[in-house]
């Protein structure tokens, strides 16, 4: 968005916490110049590969009483973009840029991830968005129909055929959908005795949830989070 006075690196390698379904993203550094409050502003790469090509641009607007001021920025292009490098596609004074609605477009060339474009929403002033995520887990396979997914009911009935625990009808186990988001770790839901772990995917968008028996064997997983509570309902006694 913004020329800076001063030189900024154009490329560097980022030390960044590693997410690990954060693949490309737009991240800030202000250690580039730390006693002028400008921030120099990367794209990313943490696919674990080097971007043959990558061409990013910023666009956006601001507004002022009922005026509307738009920006394209120019594209910024790089080759060779090594994993864990991050190359410069603008510069922003937090302060002086808050105002601004901005966001990122960017062309991707790689062997691994083919040509892709990506684009962000846009974001209200020190914005950093990600541009792409790993992909979520895969629903599990039915292990007698390889063709088709495993359901959580039938995920649940082979559970209770294998081990003969249930949930008594007796209990009063209400588990809900903000229960199963709002959970860390892993815990035991007892008495079945099956462990539920929960990871958190795409910014805590989604919760994986693993289920396991006594012997630390997958029984199903979903980010489906209906899934995961049908599962858990499927394991009541059923009614005579």
């Amino acid at each position: 968005m913004n020329t800076p006075k001063r030189k900024l690196r154009k490329r560097k390698m980022m030390n960044y916490a590693v997410i690990a379904d954060r693949l490309i993203w737009i991240g800030e550094d202000a250690t580039d110049f730390p006693d002028s409050g400008e921030f120099g502003v990367y794209l990313i790469n943490g696919t674990g590969h080097t971007l043959d090509r990558v061409s990013c641009c910023n666009f956006g607007f601001e507004t002022a009483d009922d005026d509307v001021a738009h920006f394209y920025g120019s594209d910024k292009v790089f080759e060779n973009v090594l994993n864990g490098e991050g190359v410069l596609v603008d510069s922003i004074i937090p302060q002086r840029d808050s105002d601004w609605m901005m966001g990122y477009a960017a062309d991707i060339k790689s062997p691994n991830l083919g040509d892709l474009h990506l684009q962000s929403e846009v974001g209200k002033g020190t914005y950093t968005p990600v541009l792409l995520w790993a992909a979520l887990p895969e629903p599990m396979t039915d292990p007698d129909h390889p063709d088709r997914k495993l359901t959580p009911i039938k995920a649940a009935d082979r559970y209770l055929k294998n081990n003969g625990k249930s949930i008594p009808a007796s209990r009063h186990l209400f588990i809900n959908k903000g229960d199963l988001r709002l959970g860390t770790g892993d815990e035991r839901l007892d008495p079945v005795g099956i462990k539920i772990r929960r990871t958190f995917k795409r910014n805590k968008q989604f919760v994986f949830m693993e289920f396991f028996n006594e012997s630390d064997e997958k029984l199903f997983h979903t980010v489906d989070l209906d899934e995961a509570k049908a599962f858990i309902d499927a394991l009541r006694v059923k009614p005579d």
